[in-house]
C-alpha cells in the first residue's frame, strides 16, 4: 500500500524540520558546549562520531561507582566527556 500524495508530502515536510532541528541543537551545542555521560560499553555510544560532529571532545577517565542493591552486582562504569564552548 502507498501513501497518499499529501501524507508523502507532510512526511517529507516533517522530515524537514526535524533535520533543522536538530542542526540548530547541534550548532547551539557546539557554542554553549555540553557534557556527554554515556555507560562504557553501550552499543549506541558513538565518541568518535561526536567528534567529528563536535570538533573536540574531550573524553574523561572512566568513572566505576559501586550499586546500592541488595544482591553483587557488577559496579556502573560511567564515561564522561566535554564538549568544550566554541564562540
Amino acid at each position: 500500500m502507498t501513501d497518499a500524495p499529501e501524507e508523502t508530502a507532510l512526511r517529507a515536510e516533517h522530515d524537514a524540520l526535524a533535520a533543522g532541528l536538530a542542526a540548530r541543537r547541534s550548532i547551539d551545542l557546539v557554542r554553549r558546549g555540553a557534557v556527554v555521560v554515556w555507560e562504557d560499553g553501550h552499543q549506541r555510544a558513538q565518541p568518535e562520531e561526536w567528534r567529528r560532529t563536535f570538533g573536540s571532545l574531550d573524553i574523561q577517565p572512566t568513572l566505576v561507582l559501586a550499586r546500592q542493591t541488595l544482591h553483587k552486582v557488577a559496579p556502573a562504569r560511567v564515561v564522561f566527556a566535554f564538549v568544550p564552548p566554541r564562540p
